[in-house]
């Protein structure tokens, strides 16, 4: 029933925490594949999150991917050496 569904979107919800943060620690080493998979992910994440219903928590969600991808994206020098 519906109380299934809550559980499955929890689960993914808290997949996808665990996934930035695993992707942060491997930023956090200045690895080029990490980047790549990083921006990879980002870019993911926002095109899933505006084909879907939308509501305040997606925007504010969107809002941050953005950023952290626009973050990402300026500091590129730092993982590209």
């Amino acid at each position: 029933g519906e109380p299934k569904i809550l559980w499955v979107v929890a689960g993914l919800m808290f997949a996808n925490a665990l996934a930035l943060a695993w992707l942060g620690w491997g930023l956090g080493r200045q690895s080029r594949r990490f980047f790549y998979m990083a921006v990879a992910y980002l870019v993911l994440n926002i095109i899933l999150t505006i084909t879907d219903e939308f509501g305040a928590a997606d925007l504010v969600f969107l809002i941050a991917c953005v950023g952290l991808l626009g973050l990402l994206l300026a500091t590129h020098s730092r993982y590209l050496k």
